[in-house]
């Protein structure tokens, strides 16, 4: 009796979801729902009717025609991708290890000494012949203006010396004329004396006579040749030619070229780079590196896997993309590879010859060149960059563009 009593109970107390469906526009006394169940009803209702018409919507979407396009539509593009793949696959090699390089000119002095004048700033563009500092000038005009006295007086001491060979010269002609005469003086004063008409000792002084003109010549002849020497074997020597001038000349134009020196100027365009750490005053020797002159055509070197140079030859078309231009691509050429990976000429290579050895793959360093690069764009050495060789263009065809 007591189970009947709950059962009827509950079923005036509560009402089952069908009479709630049937009845949703008005609250039901006879059962005594709240208004929560009805809400609850009303929610389930709307739900169901939703999801309903979403399956209508989308049979209606997937028509015969459609559902035709698809089956035979996948199919179709999965063999055209497959087909892409097989007549590319393999063709194209690329790295992301790869960067901007530029040739670094280390900028030097030939003479040392004092640094007086600055005339260029860190990053500044320079052309070339133009002046970047100023070494102190006085040693080395000192050393000019004594070597150009030294040159002087080399010259005045050639005259000189050709002045006496003159003179010698001179002296030499009078005494072989005064030879003569002591030869004819001497063949009279034999032939008086034979004719019994000169004495003995008339003939004795006319040998006499022809002795020391012979002396005398011979010794005239001696300073001659001395003189000749002193001119370098020459008598018609220039005076710039002689010996003594041209050593004085060359010593005088060495220190015309320190002087010279103590401006330096750079030899090609560019930028220089860590000028800043170089100040007025700072004493340099000669052929310290004091900054650098970044000049020239940029370059990329892409270090490739050496299982990716293959194929690749010089003067293929590449693709480079520099990352601080958002990715845009450049072309370019493969311009030559290097004779040895990059561990052979790091500072410290790797000792293969232990017991533990690892195989790595190695990589080998692959010069790419620009093709027309936009002159608006400044390819700074070190960027990032990702690079693509097109290992079957023909490297014969693109040689000339």
């Amino acid at each position: 009796m007591l189970r009947r009593l709950g059962r009827r109970r509950s079923r005036s107390a509560g009402c089952s979801y069908r009479e709630i469906a049937r009845t949703p526009h008005r609250r039901s006394t006879r059962c005594g729902c709240n208004g929560e169940q009805v809400m609850d009803a009303k929610v389930a209702e709307e739900e169901g009717g939703s999801s309903s018409s979403a399956l209508l919507r989308l049979k209606s979407r997937f028509t015969p025609r459609t559902r035709l396009a698809l089956m035979f539509g996948f199919p179709a593009l999965a063999i055209i991708a497959l087909v892409v793949m097989m007549l590319t696959g393999g063709r194209h090699e690329e790295t992301e290890n790869a960067y901007v390089q530029a040739a670094r000119v280390p900028v030097s002095t030939s003479v040392p000494g004092r640094i007086v004048q600055m005339r260029v700033h860190d990053n500044d563009t320079v052309r070339a012949g133009q002046v970047l500092f100023v070494l102190d000038q006085a040693n080395p005009r000192a050393d000019v203006a004594q070597f150009e006295a030294a040159l002087a007086s080399a010259r005045a001491r050639v005259a000189s010396l050709q002045a006496e060979y003159r003179a010698q010269s001179a002296g030499v002609r009078a005494r072989e004329e005064a030879l003569s005469f002591a030869r004819a003086e001497l063949a009279r004063a034999r032939q008086l004396g034979a004719e019994g008409i000169a004495a003995r000792q008339d003939v004795e002084a006319a040998r006499h006579g022809e002795e020391q003109a012979l002396a005398e010549l011979s010794g005239a002849r001696q300073s001659l040749a001395a003189a000749l020497a002193g001119l370098g074997g020459s008598a018609n020597l220039d005076v710039e030619e002689h010996p003594s001038v041209r050593e004085v000349v060359a010593r005088l134009e060495r220190a015309r070229l320190a002087l010279s020196y103590t401006e330096v100027i750079a030899l090609q365009d560019g930028v220089v780079t860590r000028v800043d750490q170089v100040q007025v005053g700072t004493f340099v020797n000669a052929g310290q590196t004091l900054f650098w002159l970044i000049a020239g055509a940029p370059w990329v070197e892409a270090n490739f896997k050496e299982n990716q140079i293959a194929h690749m030859r010089a003067g293929q078309r590449a693709t480079i993309r520099i990352d601080s231009f958002g990715g845009r691509s450049f072309e370019a050429r493969v311009a030559s590879f290097s004779p040895g990976t990059g561990a052979v000429f790091s500072p410290l290579p790797a000792q293969n010859a232990t017991g533990n050895w690892v195989k790595v793959v190695q990589r080998v360093p692959v010069r790419l060149s620009f093709v027309d690069p936009p002159p608006d764009l400044i390819f700074r050495a070190g960027l990032s960059a990702h690079a693509r060789v097109d290992t079957h263009s023909d490297p014969d065809s693109l040689r000339g563009r």
